[in-house]
């Protein structure tokens, strides 16, 4: 059963400077399944007049390898805590 093809769904907060930047992504990308993917989006930021870059996480739940139950914890054992983009209401449309 395949469910939430190609769908942006969490994102984590890049460093300001560009090496530490690529470097983490890099980080994110390589605990991610081949199902998943992450890449780079500028996206609003507290600041005003100003772009924050974000890793936004693509992808689909496949075979036991879901947001929920892989890639969450996964990244939460390299201390990364992905939010919930703007676009989902809740958690639970995340997972849906």
């Amino acid at each position: 059963m395949i469910v939430n093809r190609n769908r942006d769904r969490v994102r984590v907060r890049l460093p300001e400077d560009a090496h530490d930047r690529a470097a983490y992504l890099q980080r994110i990308q390589a605990l991610l399944p081949a199902n998943f993917a992450a890449h780079t989006r500028p996206m609003e930021s507290d600041a005003p007049n100003r772009a924050q870059l974000w890793a936004v996480i693509t992808g689909e739940d496949f075979a036991g390898w879901t947001l929920e139950g892989y890639v969450l914890p996964r990244l939460a054992s390299a201390l990364i805590f992905p939010e919930l983009l703007p676009t989902c209401p809740s958690w639970t449309d995340a997972f849906k």
